[in-house]
């Protein structure tokens, strides 16, 4: 490959364009073993299907898929100069697993908050069978919202993964519909659940401790999520109405791979996140550590509220 002839279209330097495919290479065989692990877990080693299971599946393969097209990313982005259908397409799947990525979380944060909101009701809304509606329903809509978007482009003019210095409209109604929508659906649903946990009367310590560590973890889980996704949208739409420069696409840069990088950290907060995935896990005292700070189903830490399971 030669990357200082061909890198210069999304890449200002030789040296950069091999940082970029240095990373996505490391990410592409860290975030594929993890995955395949966690998806071999939830889908081989579990005797009984969950709406947590089920949550954790469609994340982890929207993980996956995107993880799998790393390649045809670094090379539409360091070698080839085509913009048509070659392109466009995997740049619409990759742009429907990276959204998935993001409308999944939103999903579990809203399964949480029935849980804890309303428990009686939550015994007949989560279920496994429902839980697998909502994530087909979550495919079917962000898969036709791209392809309205990669319409739009091609008739506005296509461009392929962010060669182009100019942002395209389609671009930041997609950010708006499926970024910030769901950001404020799960910080809703997040702080709705801290205020739930922390109001619960406990009288004894070990209680107190598990209310303070459910607490931590659902706003850990925000945290990841805000740190991994909004620096990157707020880059989009400052491109966009502030016009591209030097400066903005280098940051844009640096968020993408930021952005990238939670399909890492989200094979691993499986370890937190699911007691059924630890359960089937070959017992480690790596795991056991932190199957004591996470009694799932999260955030749910008490007897009363562990429904649906």
């Amino acid at each position: 490959m030669n990357v200082s002839n061909s890198c210069n279209l999304a890449l200002s330097s030789p040296g950069e364009a091999y940082i970029y495919m240095s990373f996505y290479g490391f990410l592409f065989i860290v975030g594929l073993i993890l995955n395949i692990l966690a998806l071999w877990v939830f889908c081989c080693r579990m005797r009984k299907w969950t709406e947590t299971q089920v949550y954790m599946v469609n994340l982890a393969v929207a993980d996956s898929g995107l993880i799998l097209l790393f390649p045809i990313v670094i090379y539409f982005t360091c070698t080839s100069c085509l913009e048509d259908l070659s392109c466009q397409v995997p740049q619409a799947i990759y742009l429907v697993n990276a959204y998935m990525s993001i409308s999944i979380p939103m999903a579990i944060g809203v399964d949480r908050y029935v849980a804890i909101k309303f428990p009686l009701k939550a015994k007949v809304l989560r279920t496994p069978g429902r839980a697998a509606i909502v994530c087909a329903l979550l495919w079917a809509v962000v898969t036709s919202m791209l392809a309205f978007r990669v319409i739009w482009q091609i008739q506005d003019g296509a461009f392929c993964f962010w060669r182009k210095p100019e942002m395209h409209i389609s671009v930041v109604v997609f950010s708006l519909l499926g970024f910030f929508v769901p950001l404020g659906i799960l910080v809703f649903c997040t702080f709705q659940i801290v205020y739930s946990l922390l109001k619960v009367q406990r009288r004894e310590i070990s209680e107190v401790r598990q209310i303070r560590k459910s607490v931590s973890m659902v706003l850990a889980s925000l945290l990841v999520f805000v740190i991994c996704f909004l620096p990157l949208h707020i880059t989009i739409l400052l491109n966009f109405f502030l016009g591209s420069n030097d400066r903005i696409r280098r940051v844009f840069k640096i968020f993408n791979f930021i952005a990238h990088t939670n399909c890492c950290l989200d094979a691993i907060c499986y370890y937190f996140v699911a007691k059924e995935f630890q359960e089937s896990t070959p017992a480690t005292s790596l795991t056991s550590s932190w199957y004591s700070i996470a009694q799932i189903p999260w955030p749910c830490p008490f007897p009363t509220l562990a429904v649906g399971q």
